[in-house]
């Protein structure tokens, strides 16, 4: 399914990710999305992890990502965007975050990626990575607008990449910027 949880991680791992590799060198990308087990269903439904990024010696990087498909002749939004409301009144990403500032012990996403691909065609148009809290800062402080998604009826705020320091991104041309 176009812009569901499995063809994002498709996505992730066959385009994204190797567009965004050189940025982290020496990092292995490592996706739990789709697993079964029960530990990465927990780190996927109750920390928002959906990959790992894995260096030798060093702590696992937890990794939020989103993708989504758009039409041949729309632009990217090149913003993060971010739950804010879902009708089945379960948790979104913005209140674990949320959570996550008040216990300590609960293991989040450090990092959120977002990618656009061209409808139909996957081709990468641009991607970005930055720091989960930086975003989620940017929610509490700036961000004013509440969108919704007419396809699923969920609530959305968006956070343009220039209002964050990007860890990692790339543009519609596949440039480092």
């Amino acid at each position: 399914m176009r812009n569901g949880a499995a063809w994002s991680t498709r996505v992730w791992r066959e385009i994204v990710w190797p567009a965004l590799a050189d940025q982290f060198p020496d990092y292995r990308y490592v996706t739990i999305e789709d697993r079964a087990d029960p530990l990465a269903r927990m780190l996927d439904a109750d920390g928002g992890t959906d990959a790992y990024l894995v260096r030798s010696g060093h702590p696992p990087i937890g990794l939020a990502q989103r993708a989504q498909a758009i039409a041949a002749t729309a632009t990217p939004y090149n913003t993060f965007s971010i739950r804010v409301a879902l009708p089945s009144n379960l948790p979104t990403e913005i209140h674990k975050s949320w959570e996550a500032r008040c216990d300590p012990v609960l293991y989040r996403a450090q990092l959120t990626g977002q990618a656009y691909l061209r409808e139909g065609t996957e081709e990468l148009l641009s991607a970005a990575i930055a720091v989960s809290t930086a975003i989620f800062d940017a929610v509490q402080t700036r961000v004013r607008r509440i969108y919704t998604n007419p396809d699923d009826g969920n609530l959305f705020t968006a956070v343009p990449w220039k209002q964050v320091t990007l860890r990692a991104s790339v543009d519609d041309r596949l440039r480092l910027f």
